[in-house]
């Protein structure tokens, strides 16, 4: 066997690893995976596991990395996606390009979200992992923020601060809590475009 298919076998094998681990988080969450299980639907031992991911932490470093980095990057894609489908932006409709409180799938990754940041405050390689991907998040931020402002209309302009203190730091989970006490969508767009929009201060 070449060296070349010896590594394809190994990324064969950590792919389906980790696409088993990921059901299993999906499935019964984070606390509910079994290492046995993982190694089942991988069709894999659990030595080999461990050779691949050193542990338990290890293993769920890798998997919580890349599920919150796929929340994260698919909304910014859908948010810049919204954003560069208009040639001109009202500050408006920044507001209403925004994940909404009513939004279903927002709320479903808004707890795995949380769940993943909870397993990172006993699990080091995975806090790591979340800093350097908090780090793209901002530049990501800094790239919406300058398709946006290529695209206002009528010289308008808005608060950066916005994306990076309250968007940085929002989550709906808070919203979900409230329940009927909480606010509603035109609450919640009415707030955000007094917020983003340049007054001097």
């Amino acid at each position: 066997m070449t060296s070349q298919h010896k590594e394809n076998t190994s990324s064969a094998t950590e792919a389906r690893i980790l696409a088993s681990a990921r059901r299993e988080v999906e499935m019964n969450g984070i606390l509910g995976l079994r290492i046995m299980e993982v190694a089942r639907g991988a069709d894999a031992s659990i030595s080999l596991i461990y050779k691949y991911f050193s542990s338990r932490d290890g293993l769920l470093a890798q998997v919580l990395g890349d599920m919150y980095a796929d929340i994260m990057q698919q909304s910014f894609e859908s948010f810049m996606s919204k954003v560069t489908s208009r040639a001109s932006l009202t500050v408006r409709e920044v507001a209403e390009f925004l994940p909404q409180v009513n939004d279903a799938h927002y709320r479903k990754n808004q707890y795995m979200r949380l769940n993943i940041l909870a397993a990172s405050l006993n699990n080091e390689p995975l806090r790591i992992r979340l800093e350097d991907l908090t780090k793209k998040q901002h530049a990501m931020f800094d790239e919406g923020i300058s398709a946006i402002r290529s695209r206002m209309s009528d010289g308008a302009d808005i608060d950066e601060r916005f994306f990076h203190i309250v968007v940085a730091t929002q989550t709906m989970y808070y919203r979900e809590l409230m329940g009927d006490v909480g606010f509603s969508r035109e609450q919640y767009i009415d707030y955000v475009v007094k917020l983003l929009t340049c007054d001097g201060a």
